[in-house]
């Protein structure tokens, strides 16, 4: 893609994700200068919420104070955070924050900012500085009632890295870098429907349909057996139709494979990484992931560039809960390698900022014996997320990456627990036909709620959008 308005970002926001991270660039007036100062503490706070949350040796969360004490949905909230600059840094860390509820349904709100609303980046801070961080922030208004958490962590856009808390022992954690840093009950919406999945979306549910004849794995998804499937769309990280650019994907199996065609619209389909198992997920990259019981433990994810640079993990934990740091964790995860044959299409001129393009394609054919739980049949089904990372360029240059995922992941793309769920179905493989939205015969097909062809699977009256996306928690 190659150019995207991104949200600008006020004093009082309600948007949830990671921003772009920025180096001490800004200069300031006389009066923002006094702010500062104004926030810099000469004696040490004494916050409601201790934490004591020691973050790469670097920054410490001495605690938090939220006003009202008793928040209420739909109104404003002061949330102040107390930080200490334990030594220099060379990035300007960001604060992500999850204010969660379990629910049902469960919910989340995101608080991510810079601290002191980035007039005073952490690459300026001095060691022994103890920062007040106020920030203010409306509470949606179908925010659920009773208890919610703020889990909180610092987080580096540029690299997609999570500074590591290194007292683990000493704080209440999650074991992903993030802190349980205050509890508080909420005057929300009370009550609550079944109908949707974890996070708040409808459950969701996509087919896998019988492969009939010979597939030319060449990225171009035109054979008849791809163009008589039914899509699936990609949406929104956090509800909603997401950014600009139709998204989706299309599964079919055989006795050998599972094989899966993945569309994204782009004007700017690029890529500069080569080497397999390189950090596809900083650049524009599509991503499937699969835990076949849905259990957080064996599952593997599989990324592909335009330029079909493949990256290959399976997890025997979920990313976090491994033994060592996040990278190596990772680094552990991407030494298997698959046997999956794949390719991609451009429809246009791959790294050619100058041409136009249409979009790019992609298929990945995948022998049953790579994936955990092994061949599926009519009845199966796994658990299954699919995301799409683009990185518009402008005038060479490459801005901040947009998102979209099948299933909301609230968080990390590894939460396994919201994927959605992928039906194996049967019957023998359906007739081919046209390209159409009807997708598939209700008479085959009954029981399986295919979202129709590259609609959003939520209507805008129940999951709001949100405009273009800004690049997601966590790009792992």
């Amino acid at each position: 893609m190659r150019e995207v308005g991104i949200l600008g970002l006020g004093v009082i926001v309600a948007l949830m994700g990671c921003q772009e991270s920025k180096e001490p660039t800004t200069t300031l007036t006389q009066a923002q200068w006094d702010e500062v100062r104004q926030n810099i503490l000469e004696t040490a706070p004494t916050p409601e919420f201790k934490v004591g949350a020691d973050f790469g040796g670097k920054i410490e969360l001495i605690g938090m104070d939220v006003e009202p004490k008793v928040p209420k949905a739909g109104d404003e909230v002061t949330v102040t955070w107390y930080w200490k600059a334990l030594g220099s840094m060379e990035v300007n860390w960001q604060v992500f924050v999850h204010f969660d509820h379990k629910g049902p349904p469960p919910s989340r709100q995101g608080m991510d900012h810079h601290p002191m609303r980035d007039l005073y980046q952490t690459t300026r801070w001095k060691q022994g500085q103890v920062i007040k961080d106020v920030y203010k922030v409306r509470l949606k208004a179908d925010y659920p009632d009773g208890e919610a958490t703020f889990w909180v962590g610092l987080w580096d856009q540029a690299s997609g890295k999570r500074l590591e808390l290194v007292n683990k022992g000493a704080v209440a954690n999650d074991g992903d870098n993030r802190v349980k840093a205050a509890q508080v009950k909420v005057d929300g919406k009370k009550g609550g429907g079944s109908r949707r999945a974890e996070g708040g979306e409808r459950a969701k549910i996509a087919a896998a349909r019988p492969l009939s004849g010979e597939l030319v794995i060449d990225g171009k998804l035109d054979e008849a057996a791809w163009v008589g499937t039914a899509s699936t769309a990609l949406g929104g990280t956090r509800g909603g139709p997401g950014p600009g650019g139709e998204t989706w994907f299309k599964v079919l199996y055989d006795e050998e494979r599972v094989v899966f065609g993945l569309y994204a619209a782009d004007e700017d389909a690029w890529g500069s990484l080569t080497a397999r198992d390189s950090k596809t997920w900083t650049e524009e990259v599509l991503e499937i992931f699969i835990d076949p019981d849905g259990d957080g433990k064996d599952y593997v994810e599989l990324q592909i560039t335009p330029n079909n640079v493949i990256f290959d993990a399976r997890f025997a934990v979920k990313l976090g809960r491994g033994e060592g740091s996040h990278e190596a964790q990772i680094e552990a995860a991407s030494a298997w390698n698959s046997a999956m044959q794949t390719a991609t299409f451009v429809d246009g001129v791959v790294n050619d900022a100058a041409s136009l393009d249409k979009s790019w394609s992609a298929e990945l054919s995948i022998p049953w014996g790579d994936l955990p739980g092994g061949k599926q049949t009519a009845g199966g089904q796994w658990r299954l997320n699919v995301y799409r990372f683009d990185k518009p360029r402008k005038e060479g240059q490459a801005l901040n990456q947009i998102a979209w995922s099948w299933a909301q992941p609230f968080g990390s793309f590894h939460n396994v627990e919201r994927f959605g769920t992928l039906r194996f179905v049967g019957g023998g493989p359906l007739e081919v036909k046209p390209s159409s939205d009807e997708g598939f015969e209700p008479a085959k097909l009954p029981e399986v709620p295919v979202e129709k062809g590259a609609a959003p699977a939520d209507s805008p009256a129940e999951v709001p959008p949100t405009g273009d996306e800004v690049s997601p928690d966590k790009p792992e």
